[in-house]
């Protein structure tokens, strides 16, 4: 009994065919499909077309698949496969045969453009987005190829992180655009013409980051000098304020001594109060005359008394007092 072929994408099976002979019937409708697909593009993939194309029954079709939908995503997934195998296959074949990171380099760019010229990517790429979740087999197949790319230019041409990946998908997105439309103008070694182009960039790139770290260390370097020089100048008021304060400490003079006071002078002396002090009353003016009481209690607050002189020693003699 002959061994039954290997099947590619049975993940996307509702029944996967275990016999021999319902596999070699299914990659037959596969490869209808595809023929169909190359001819007429997707609007040609009917039930009734391929099987006319397989040369099989309508019921042996609805024995491998649930409908045309399972055809189509089965027929999108075998692509992607094997596309994905010409490429890894291409990328080993490239890293041996290269002798060097730049001759990796240019050996991939060259098999990008055969990988994108390929039918299995012109297959994924007539049936993206059909029966095709996010990401989609053609965004699949990018990233594989950006990311090998990107480490290829990574060591061929060291630079800022960000170059190589730029490269890559500037790499890819131009190999995808020139084989799509513009097949019929590419020059004889399209790889190589886009190996230079990248090259220049990516020196480019390096150059630029170069400068810029030149310019951002200067940057830096005079910041720091403002700064030191702005706290110099912060901290200076404060330093020779201080030292003022202390030389002038040290220069003011010692404050006087208090003055003692002046000995009070002494009373002019009465020579009329004799011995005690006191002087004697005049008796030669007469005294004034008493106020009324009733009338100074409404003119006005009453004058305080005079105090009387005390007599020391022997009255004199009033001539006119008769009662003497």
């Amino acid at each position: 009994m002959a061994a039954a072929p290997p099947l590619v994408a049975a993940h996307v099976l509702q029944r996967v065919p275990a016999q021999a002979r319902s596999r070699a019937t299914l990659n037959r409708l596969v490869e209808a499909a595809e023929t169909v697909l190359e001819r007429e593009g997707p609007d040609g993939l009917m039930v009734s077309t391929i099987v006319d194309e397989a040369g099989v029954s309508v019921g042996s079709f609805y024995g491998r698949f649930d409908g045309k939908e399972e055809l189509v995503r089965y027929v999108a997934e075998v692509a992607l496969h094997r596309a994905m195998e010409l490429w890894e296959s291409g990328a080993a074949a490239c890293a041996r045969e290269g002798g060097g990171a730049a001759g990796t380099l240019d050996l991939l760019l060259r098999r990008l453009f055969d990988a994108f010229a390929s039918p299995h990517l012109r297959r994924i790429r007539a049936l993206d987005g059909a029966e095709d979740p996010v990401p989609t087999r053609l965004q699949r197949f990018r990233r594989r190829v950006t990311t090998d790319l990107k480490e290829a230019m990574a060591q061929a041409e060291p630079g800022p992180g960000d170059a190589a990946w730029m490269g890559a998908r500037l790499a890819v997105g131009g190999a995808e655009r020139l084989t799509d439309t513009d097949a019929g103008e590419l020059p004889v070694d399209p790889g190589l013409e886009l190996s230079r182009a990248l090259r220049v960039y990516l020196r480019l790139r390096a150059r630029k980051a170069e400068a810029w770290e030149a310019v951002l260390a200067e940057e830096v370097e005079g910041e720091a000098l403002a700064t030191v020089g702005r706290e110099s100048a912060q901290a200076r008021p404060v330093e020779a304020e201080a030292q003022e304060m202390a030389e002038a400490q040290e220069e003011a003079p010692a404050p006087p001594a208090p003055e003692a006071p002046e000995p009070a002078s002494p009373a002019p002396v009465d020579p009329a109060a004799g011995e005690s002090g006191v002087s004697a009353p005049d008796v030669s003016k007469p005294a004034p005359p008493a106020k009324n009481a009733n009338r100074d209690s409404h003119s006005g607050p009453k004058p305080e008394p005079r105090p009387k002189p005390k007599r020391q020693g022997p009255a004199p003699v009033d001539p006119f007092d008769v009662w003497g």
